[in-house]
């Protein structure tokens, strides 16, 4: 993701150096979770959150 924009006030957003998690339960019944690259605007401080691989828990579960 580059020069991401805020949806709040159109300000820059910078990216932490730490990466997230985001934790659910599968299809299956167990819990999983994927990473996450959180943002925040340098203006306002809104912060956003992406998977980086936002189909790893749909991917992992038994269909």
């Amino acid at each position: 993701m580059k020069d991401l924009k805020c949806i709040r006030c159109n300000g820059d957003m910078i990216k932490s150096y730490i990466d997230g998690k985001f934790s659910a339960v599968r299809k299956d019944g167990v819990y999983d979770g994927v990473t996450t690259n959180r943002f925040m605007c340098k203006e306002c401080g809104h912060i956003e959150e992406y998977a980086i691989n936002p189909k790893y828990l749909e991917n992992n579960s038994k269909k």
